[in-house]
């Protein structure tokens, strides 16, 4: 797994455990222990993390995120041409589980600049 990879595992982790009962997470402190920027963090009504967001310093060949997290499926591009998504659907949670799904906004050489994380339960 590349070093980014593993840092976003590290904070997938963080924010699952979140979910599974566990205080809120301190997303900058796993960040900063992995070498990569802290996230923005968006919370829900209830205090929740629902999306956290990782600007990457340099953008990143989305074929190191598909090693370390399966095949991008690309998302409907947004009106007036903007940045294309892609989602990694195996990190996807399964039927009557919960997870945190990865997704990557690419730029216009379909190079990661921002990678997404979205806790998810199905």
């Amino acid at each position: 797994m590349s070093v980014l990879g593993e840092a976003l595992r590290e904070l997938r982790a963080a924010i699952a455990a979140e979910g599974e009962g566990s205080g809120p997470p301190d997303l900058d402190a796993v960040a900063a222990r992995s070498g990569i920027p802290g996230p923005e963090v968006s919370r829900g009504p209830d205090g929740r993390i629902e999306l956290a967001v990782v600007a990457l310093e340099r953008a990143v060949p989305l074929a190191t995120l598909e090693r370390d997290f399966g095949a991008a499926s690309p998302l409907p591009r947004r009106p007036a041409g903007g940045s294309r998504t892609v989602q990694f659907p195996a990190t996807l949670p399964g039927d009557g589980q919960r997870g945190v799904t990865v997704l990557a906004e690419t730029d216009e050489h379909g190079r990661a600049v921002r990678v997404l994380l979205r806790p998810d339960s199905f």
